[in-house]
């Protein structure tokens, strides 16, 4: 059988909704946990993964594809659940005027079938798109426009999925798209019912009734979109300039207040901030001269049996290595130390060294690794990124990163100021433990540790020591059907104001779909770039914001 393409999906936050649950006999409202930290009855311990993990909130209509709710099918062929995201608190006011502090919520954050879709289905893709849009235009339909001080509208959250349900019954398909929009229907999970009916072990007999509010005094607009996304990794290893090229520009044209303003405003996030560009951009060339010293490692080090496809794809897994071990994650960049990543890798390179070993017949790649991790390569490697990966120099004259000035939309567009902002993404100093992480990724004949209590070398610690996967609650497998694909990195596209992101949001102008998933077809599925341009663009398009993948600053 064929084996599918990489894929993609996305993580949509919905930031003014939020689900709250309130108890169905006396109407008081979840409490907190016994240390005080805000809780949802959906959260529970998992000892096998030693934290805790959040039940599904809404799930699909449709489960032939699904699995179960305890264990999601990624690969199967459903369309999308929401679960919980960021946890916190809203002030609740009731009928009679008394005010409620801090009442346990959580925002929902409605997921896609993230790694189980190939990028080249675009029928998927514009019907996920399309119903993304309907779960948006439910949201406004709620929207509580009463006074501050009013009573809080809280309404039953199977009202919001009758209406959703029946937005996506009104969506309407480009020509040629087979309509497959059942897929996308949702209903309430099994682990919420059963908080509603008393049946949940946990809580039994009482029973919680989820409620939800459009939370005033915030954007009710406002989502956050991350697109996920796969790259063949033996494509990596010999496209870096094409990948980097994905995702170095931003839809910054013009400046205003002191940072740059998507123009035209194609969505609620009408600003980008500097550092944001800044830190894409400096992450792109970092890529490019990572990939140079990779390839020179692992050319000379190579078993000479080892075939041209497997060499590629450990200059993919080196220049990884060489890229993500030259930064120290920091929430200097932002909320979150993912924030240091504007693309977050959530493969582990001791998964994807092992996986290129075992489709390796000959054994070459395994030797190639092995010789790869000795100590003295491994020093070698750590003097490497030390010296000339982490060399601004190097990223402007090998990397291709211009820091004298941005590439101006059009003649005459005021310049900016550069020193503006933060936009070092060594600013938290050089790594700790790279040759440990080196040399534990590509030894694919030690597997101390490599379990699931170690995430399959996806940790932040010994014995693995990577430093990027702290903030990331998935970690992505290297291969999946039957037989395996070929090993692949998967990424999350970090900032919301990037191209990736904006045109993926329900929020954006439809023509902006066209900026944002035509060119992950035509770098990473071009067989399949005519009839999806054709199906995407009926969507719309606007001229004057060309498909141009040198656009933005550099």
């Amino acid at each position: 059988m064929a084996i599918p393409g990489p894929r993609l999906g996305l993580e949509v936050e919905f930031h003014a909704l939020k689900v709250i649950w309130r108890r169905h006999d006396d109407a008081t409202f979840f409490p907190e946990t016994a240390a005080g930290r805000a809780d949802i009855p959906v959260r529970s311990f998992n000892v096998a993964q030693n934290r805790s993990v959040d039940a599904p909130i809404l799930v699909p209509v449709d489960q032939r594809g699904y699995g179960t709710e305890e264990n999601v099918t990624w690969e199967g062929r459903f369309g999308m659940h929401c679960v919980p995201d960021a946890l916190g608190r809203t002030d609740v006011y009731l009928p009679d005027g008394t005010l409620l502090p801090a009442v346990n919520c959580c925002i929902l954050e409605k997921q896609a079938n993230t790694s189980a879709q190939p990028i080249a289905d675009y029928g998927f893709w514009i019907q996920l798109h399309l119903c993304t849009r309907a779960f948006r235009a439910a949201t406004l339909r709620f929207v509580d426009t009463s006074p501050e001080r009013s009573p809080t509208m809280l309404r039953p959250l199977a009202d919001f999925v009758d209406e959703y349900n029946a937005k996506v019954d009104e969506v309407r398909l480009p020509p040629g798209v087979v309509n497959t929009l059942d897929l996308f229907k949702l209903k309430l999970s099994d682990k919420v019912t059963s908080l509603a009916d008393g049946s949940d072990p946990r809580f039994k007999p009482v029973r919680w009734d989820p409620l939800f509010i459009i939370a005033r005094n915030e954007d009710q607009d406002l989502c956050h979109v991350q697109v996920n996304y796969q790259v063949d990794l033996g494509w990596l290893g010999s496209n870096v300039d094409s990948y980097t090229r994905l995702w170095w520009h931003t839809w910054a044209y013009r400046f205003d207040s002191g940072q740059p303003r998507l123009d035209p405003p194609v969505n609620t996030i009408s600003k980008v901030g500097v550092s944001e560009v800044y830190r894409s951009m400096q992450y792109a060339a970092l890529w490019q001269v990572a990939r140079k010293y990779a390839a020179q490692l692992v050319t000379e080090g190579k078993d000479a049996a080892l075939s041209a496809a497997a060499e590629s794809q450990i200059i993919g897994l080196t220049t990884y290595l060489l890229a993500l071990g030259s930064l120290r994650p920091t929430t200097s960049m932002g909320m979150t130390p993912k924030n240091t990543y504007p693309q977050l890798p959530k493969t582990s390179p001791a998964a994807l060294a092992r996986a290129i070993d075992a489709q390796d017949a000959s054994g070459a790649a395994g030797r190639t690794l092995m010789d790869l991790s000795t100590a003295v390569v491994a020093a070698r490697a750590e003097q490497l990124m030390q010296v000339h990966v982490r060399n601004m120099f190097n990223l402007t004259t090998q990397g291709s990163l211009r820091i004298t000035r941005p590439q101006l939309a059009w003649p005459g567009q005021e310049a900016y100021p550069h020193a503006t902002g933060r936009k070092n993404i060594f600013s938290n100093g050089p790594p700790a433990n790279f040759a440990a992480l080196w040399r534990r990724a590509l030894n694919v004949n030690d597997n101390t540790g490599y379990d699931l209590a170690h995430s399959f070398g996806f940790c932040e610690g010994a014995p693995f020591y990577v430093s990027w996967s702290s903030d990331v609650r998935t970690a992505v497998p290297p291969t999946s059907g039957a037989p395996a694909s070929p090993p692949r990195l998967a990424f999350e596209s970090r900032y919301a104001s990037s191209t990736l992101n904006v045109g993926f949001s329900p929020s954006s102008a439809t023509y902006m779909l066209v900026k944002s998933y035509l060119p992950l077809v035509m770098a990473l599925a071009p067989e399949q770039w005519d009839a999806a341009s054709t199906a995407v663009s009926a969507l719309g398009n606007q001229p004057d914001v060309a498909l141009n993948l040198d656009a933005g600053w550099h």
